[in-house]
């Protein structure tokens, strides 16, 4: 098999991995590849890796598709019998699925997904749902049957079982969306992948923080003290007092030349002030962002030590200053328990004007022109325009205003209040640790 269709082959994985590769990146790989020594892997995977791919996002995904696709041959036939077996156990549980999941005599038309969801179900959920189609497949009319054209009512009605069930499980998202190829290779490929990055959880960084489950906590919150205090020794660097010389004063050492009749003789520097800014964080903490709220507040209690003076807020329909909580020797999961637990606003209904109007009635001395202040919403408030107008004014008293929306960007439309908030300040995508650590580097390590 010659390396140009290795090549490409592999780039048709990529393409069914959801990573964009254009034909002119293809022949670039193989260019590339001529100047390396192809039985090194780690320069062949370096060239493919620079070549190749574009997002940084990713980078989990080119990583294990890289593992999987270069693998040993006997490492790949292992992994093909292993697929095979379990390709053997899921049609067995699919067929028996089949077989309990009937309405009067005919299967339900569930994806096979769901047929495998309800193998996994405890036998008290497995007994609902059997329970429920004898009954409608009996009827409740004297004895009578139900009409077959209930047939796509009580198949709903599964399903939304299956969907309660999946949430309660805590049944992960799919890692990305790939549609069988009809290439037996690429398609095992694709699942070994999958597997990999679920066994791995190597997508963290990667994943929407509210699919976040339960048992995956303490390695997140690991990952966002490395993530905070990476960033943070960054920070450090960039705001620190150097008594180096950073660059030439072009224009000052011209004029003191003159004095010299324009002989270069001294050479004038100059540097760069660098004031830390005072953060001020908003953290909407309503049902539907409470999950958020947590995560970015542990990010930004890791940059305390060198952001000066960080006051944090929560609200929802008032504002609650939470900054105490984060001050005490005690860790952060401890602080966040109990901050949860006393406060009034965690899980209530967004009133983001109201919020405001409090800020700049009891907190005016935080407004000043060295605040940066981070709100973290999904902009679905009451009264919109108002705190549109509200948020206005506050921006125009400090330095800048810089929100983390954690709706993904191809719902914005969707949310008229979205432009109007946006007018104001910077607004980023920010439903990951990845958007996250990305947007604070991109705005503090300049």
């Amino acid at each position: 098999m010659s390396l140009d269709y290795r090549i490409v082959k592999f780039v048709h994985l990529l393409r069914v991995l959801g990573i964009r590769v254009s034909v002119a990146e293809t022949l670039d790989a193989i260019e590339g590849l001529g100047y390396a020594d192809i039985a090194d892997k780690v320069q062949v995977k370096a060239i493919l890796r620079a070549t190749l791919l574009k997002n940084m996002d990713q980078l989990p995904l080119f990583e294990e598709a890289f593992s999987a696709y270069f693998a040993p041959p006997e490492i790949r036939e292992q992994c093909h019998l292993e697929q095979q077996e379990q390709a053997r156990i899921e049609a067995v549980q699919i067929a028996q699925a089949e077989q309990e999941l009937n309405f009067q005599g005919m299967s339900l038309e569930l994806t096979p997904e769901q047929k495998q969801l309800y193998n996994r179900l405890p036998e008290e959920g497995k007994q609902r749902i059997q329970t429920f189609l004898q009954r409608s497949s009996a009827g409740n009319r004297g004895g009578q049957q139900l009409d077959v054209h209930f047939k796509p009512i009580v198949e709903n009605i599964v399903r939304g079982q299956l969907d309660y069930w999946k949430r309660v499980l805590g049944e992960e998202l799919p890692l990305f969306e790939a549609l069988p190829t009809g290439d037996t290779e690429t398609d095992e490929l694709v699942k070994s992948v999958a597997e990999e990055l679920r066994d791995h959880r190597a997508n963290y960084l990667y994943e929407d923080l509210k699919n976040i489950a339960d048992k995956d906590l303490p390695r997140v919150n690991a990952l966002i003290h490395r993530l905070s205090r990476r960033l943070a020794t960054k920070i450090s660097r960039r705001y620190h007092r150097s008594k180096r010389v950073s660059q030439v004063d072009l224009r000052r050492t011209i004029r003191s030349s003159l004095s010299y009749g324009g002989t270069l003789m001294e050479l004038k520097y100059t540097a760069k002030r660098r004031n830390r800014p005072r953060l001020l964080l908003l953290c909407d903490v309503s049902g539907s962002m409470a999950r958020y709220a947590s995560f970015v507040l542990q990010f930004i209690y890791g940059l305390s030590s060198v952001l000066k003076g960080i006051d944090s807020f929560v609200f929802a329909d008032c504002l609650e200053r939470v900054t105490h909580d984060f001050s005490r020797e005690t860790g952060f999961e401890q602080n966040m328990a109990e901050l949860m637990n006393q406060s009034k606003e965690w899980g209530g209904g967004t009133n983001l004007a109201r919020a405001l109007e409090e800020l700049a009635a009891i907190r005016p001395n935080l407004l000043t022109k060295d605040t940066v202040m981070i709100i973290v919403s999904d902009t679905k408030t009451l009264e919109a325009q108002r705190a549109a107008s509200l948020l206005k004014t506050v921006g125009a008293k400090i330095r800048d205003v810089i929100w983390l929306n954690t709706l993904p960007k191809k719902q914005w439309a969707e949310q008229k209040c979205v432009g109007e908030f946006a007018r104001v300040g910077l607004m980023f995508e920010c439903y990951t640790l990845a958007h996250l650590e990305r947007i604070m580097a991109s705005q503090f390590v300049r």
